[in-house]
Parts: C-alpha cells; structure tokens; sequence
C-alpha cells in the first residue's frame, strides 16, 4: 500500500477557499463562479481543395458566470453588480470593471478578468430551496496565475 509524506495544508484550490470579487469587494454569498475563455478561428477555404487550408485566429472572447445566494436588500442591483434599470441610459454609459477569484489561504488571485460587464441575471427560488441569482458577464481577457502581475 501506497503511503504519502504529506504534511499541511492542501495544496489544491477549493471552494472553501474561494473569494469571488468584484473590485477588491467579495460578493456576498458567492455559491460559485465559472469562466470560459475562447479563442475564435475561422476555416480558411480554398478553391480546389475539399479539406480547410487552415484555421486562422479571428478573436478572443471570455465570459464568467456567477452564483450568489439572495440577501434581503441586497440583490445584484442593490449591490451595484448588475445595472438598475430606473435610468436606462446608465447601461450605455456604465464602464467596465474587474472581477477575480482568490486563493484565501495564500492572497494570491487565480483568475482575473479585466473589462467585465454584466450581459444577463436571472434568479430562482423553490419551496424548500435558497434563493439565488445567477449572473453572467463579458469581459476584455482573462488572466490566471501564471499572467497576473
């Protein structure tokens, strides 16, 4: 049998860990958060030919996604993480902010995303369940560990 030398603390990121932020603020009651980065090709297509020549880089997108359990007077809107829609108009001048999750056991950030923006919020409660919205954003890019400054 198999015997480790493992001492301490562990060294893999968990939830219990986490801090999801949005600028320098935790979100109150975050259950999770998820985040996509994509790079977009396109085929490039020729004449003559039945298969692609290539695929050439076009884009770079990112997204994240986020769970907060509902805290009465303070939801998304209350909390300035999702725009109010009393003034309409400050959708179309709001800027951009940055999101990161944290390691709370060492300070470090593991994934920041600069330029985020909320695009969708959406909630759900059942009879025996917790209330919690969940939130969707864009953002400019996304860096992890090993990119943060």
């Amino acid at each position: 049998m198999a015997t480790s030398n493992f001492t301490g603390p562990s060294k893999v990121m968990t939830g219990a860990r986490a801090i999801f932020a949005k600028e320098g603020t935790p979100v109150a009651y975050a259950g999770g958060c998820d985040g996509t980065e994509e790079v977009m090709y396109e085929p490039v297509d020729v004449l003559n030919n039945l298969f692609v020549q290539e695929h050439a880089p076009v884009g770079y997108r990112c997204s994240l996604n986020a769970a907060v359990f509902r805290v009465p007077d303070a939801s998304p809107k209350a909390q300035g993480i999702f725009p109010g829609m009393l003034n309409p108009a400050d959708v179309l001048v709001a800027g951009g902010w940055q999101a990161y999750l944290k390691d709370a056991a060492n300070g470090h950030m593991v994934a920041l995303m600069e330029g985020c923006k909320p695009t969708s919020c959406n909630f759900s409660v059942t009879a025996r369940g917790l209330m919690q919205d969940n939130m969707s954003f864009v953002g400019i890019r996304m860096l992890d560990v090993s990119e943060i400054p």
